[in-house]
């Protein structure tokens, strides 16, 4: 019998990019349900700090998955890409 023991680093490597995948997927489903929902009502329900619902929505932003319309005030997140919704 042969025992693989994978590196502790790239483990949590693994769990924080899994991570991160469902946390992106939250707030895509969120974002569907209510399209001007704020980033601070997304860290409320996903207990998540407002600073890493930053950090997802410019990722989310930079992939071409969301945009926001209009201003911080007053506007609408869009879902332009169905790339992350499967």
């Amino acid at each position: 019998m042969i025992f693989r023991f994978e590196n502790p680093q790239e483990t949590r490597r693994k769990t924080r990019e899994k991570t991160r995948g469902k946390t992106r997927e939250k707030i895509i489903t969120l974002i569907k349900e209510n399209k001007s929902i704020t980033i601070q009502e997304l860290s409320d329900i996903l207990g998540i700090s407002v600073k890493g619902i930053e950090w997802q929505i410019a990722n989310l932003k930079k992939q071409g998955i969301i945009k926001r319309i209009g201003p911080a005030k007053g506007g609408h997140w869009e879902i332009i890409s169905k790339q992350d919704e499967t």
